[in-house]
């Protein structure tokens, strides 16, 4: 046991393996979390630090399993969210049997991801629709309509799919 920190250690099995180790109570049940890496891998002042997150965690009742699914949905929900990952999922669901299905696939890879990509949704404003729009008016005025015309359909898409709250691209003078 680690006389720094309570309730941590370091496990030697008959084959010579070493794993650091925590033993705590989480809601007044005993609980042994082993962890994955093996002593050479992790370093002792990492599984240290490791170890007090999980001590801290089950003070207030929660254990490092649960803390790691809400960090995964947490994670999954900001990936999901992306401009990219919402604009796929537009066209996989609304687009799919709409014979401008192609040419709407083109403006979003061409126009739209280099632009807002990795960027949130949620992130999205305004602004930055009015300026791609004139952006894109100053090179072709009748492409720009169509692409406002996609932008909008998006969002209203997302807002329906209670994604994002307030569409970005509403009422937007073509």
């Amino acid at each position: 046991w680690d006389t720094l920190t309570p309730s941590f250690g370091v496990r030697a099995s008959y084959g010579g393996r070493k794993a650091f180790q925590v033993l705590t109570r989480i809601n007044g049940k005993l609980q042994r979390f082993t962890f994955d890496d093996p002593y050479p891998k992790l370093s002792l002042a990492d599984a240290r630090d490791r170890a007090e997150g999980i001590i801290k965690d089950a003070a207030k009742g929660i254990s490092p399993t649960e803390r790691e699914e809400e960090e995964r949905k947490r994670d999954h929900a900001a990936r999901r969210n992306t401009f990219a990952s919402v604009a796929a999922e537009f066209m996989a669901d609304h687009a799919k049997n709409l014979r401008t299905k192609d040419e709407m696939q083109r403006m979003i890879d061409v126009d739209l991801l280099p632009q807002w990509g990795d960027k949130p949704l949620a992130g999205i404003t305004r602004a930055d629709v009015k300026a791609l729009l004139r952006e894109k008016a100053r090179k072709a005025p009748i492409a720009a309509n169509r692409l406002l015309s996609l932008v909008s359909k998006i969002f209203t898409w997302a807002l329906d799919e209670e994604i994002i709250q307030v569409s970005p691209a509403v009422r937007l003078k073509r």
